[in-house]
């Protein structure tokens, strides 16, 4: 397993990372989808916010505007495929 440090030494974050959320936020989406996220993946977040790896891979984010990144509606919408 890569440690978030060891990730940032291969992958340069944002200046000004896009939609990075606080420990309020973080509350709310835990308690929209009924269980807590990894804290890993809250490190990447709040690190790198929406992002695209080599215009190739967008990590999912639960406070992205683009509803293709958006981990909330993209998890509703593959629930719903699922069904």
């Amino acid at each position: 397993v890569m440690s978030i440090e060891q990730l940032i030494k291969i992958l340069t974050p944002p200046g000004t990372p896009v939609f990075v959320p606080t420990e309020a936020d973080w509350l709310a989406v835990e308690a929209e989808v009924g269980t807590s996220l990894p804290i890993d993946y809250k490190h990447f977040i709040s690190t790198f916010g929406s992002v695209y790896i080599d215009k190739f891979m967008g990590i999912y984010n639960p406070f992205a505007t683009n509803q293709y990144l958006n981990f909330l509606k993209a998890s509703k919408v593959q629930s719903d495929v699922l069904r």
